[in-house]
Parts: C-alpha cells; sequence; structure tokens
C-alpha cells in the first residue's frame, strides 16, 4: 500500500480539499444507516417468499420461483449490507487524489500513479463514474489490442472508479483533477 500523508481533516460543505495539492473523498456514512436495514429486510423477505411460494404453489413451480425470489432477494441483500458495512466502518477516506496519483480503498487498496494516467474524466457513464484511460506502453496496461477496444467500447475506459457513494463537489474535483495531471504531465516532459 502506497504511504501518503495522514488525511484528518473532514469533507465539508465549503471545502473538501486536505491541502491546496489534494483532495480526499470519503464515503457517505449517513446514506448506510438506511441501506443496512433495508438489506437485512430484503434478506428476510426472500426467505419469507420462499416459504409464500412452496404454501401457495403446489409442486415444482412453487419450490422454482419460491428460490428464485429467494436468490434473488439473498444477492441483492448481501450486495447491500457489505456496502453499508464498508461505509460504516471506513475510517479514511475511500478516494485520494494527490500529487503522486490516486489511491482508491475499496476491498484492497488501488494506487495509480499520474504517469500512467493518459487521461481522465470525472464524468464517466451516468456521470457517477470515475473514468481511467491508461498510456499504452504501460505495463501490465492497454496494449492497443482488441481486448482494449472492447473494454473501453463497453466499459468506456480502462478502469472506472464508481463515485454514488462518495461525498464530493463535481466541479471542485474535476479541478483538482485537472491540476494534478497537468503538474504529472509537465514532470513527466520535464524528465525526457
Amino acid at each position: 500500500m502506497q504511504s501518503h500523508s495522514p488525511v484528518s481533516a473532514p469533507i465539508s460543505s465549503s471545502t473538501s480539499s486536505v491541502a491546496s495539492d489534494s483532495l480526499a473523498l470519503y464515503r457517505r456514512r449517513w446514506t448506510a444507516w438506511f441501506s443496512l436495514p433495508f438489506g437485512i429486510v430484503m434478506c428476510l423477505a426472500g426467505v419469507w417468499l420462499l416459504v409464500l411460494m412452496l404454501q401457495t404453489m403446489r409442486g415444482g413451480m412453487g419450490l422454482a420461483f419460491g428460490l428464485f425470489a429467494m436468490l434473488f432477494s439473498l444477492a441483492f441483500g448481501t450486495t447491500v449490507i457489505k456496502q453499508a458495512l464498508r461505509a460504516l466502518r471506513a475510517t479514511g477516506p475511500a478516494l485520494l487524489f494527490d500529487a503522486d496519483g490516486i489511491t482508491y480503498d475499496t476491498d484492497g487498496c488501488l494506487f495509480i500513479p499520474w504517469d500512467e494516467i493518459e487521461r481522465i474524466s470525472s464524468n464517466e457513464g451516468d456521470g457517477n463514474d470515475l473514468g481511467i484511460w491508461f498510456r499504452s506502453g504501460r505495463p501490465g496496461g492497454p496494449g492497443g489490442g482488441l481486448g482494449t477496444v472492447l473494454r473501453r467500447a463497453v466499459v468506456g475506459a480502462d478502469k472506472t472508479i464508481p463515485l454514488g457513494d462518495l461525498v464530493y463537489h463535481p466541479r471542485q474535483l474535476a479541478a483538482v483533477i485537472e491540476r494534478l495531471h497537468k503538474a504529472a504531465q509537465g514532470r513527466t516532459a520535464g524528465e525526457l
């Protein structure tokens, strides 16, 4: 995991910038307090639907419909519970932009240095995703083959990071990304 200076300042309505050259985005904790009970109710509803279908529909159809409803409810409910618990347990920023690169704290920590990023946009997909396009010569990155073309056509970028559950100001995020990316491009051009 890449080490960064500790970020202790919470994001306020006036500014979410921790320092002039970094931006920390935190998960929305208040929505997790509503999502957690909803996920639990979804899981219980799946079990209830199985019992209901077995009682009302005799034979294999009741079992089939009941199992389908239960599996769907359990899958949806456990996903909602997992996301809510992740938001409630989070102690630091979920996404950190600084002079070194982008650090995304999800199930594992992902660090992307600025010199590996060709293009970046905070308006990907439905406007709630951070789209990142890597340079072609990057090790393990896109080589310009069919896989890269298909991934970019379907997903829209080489890597997308969802922003929907994070607290941020879109204009401020776009300005910080642009400033940090340009500064990294200037450093890379200066090294050549």
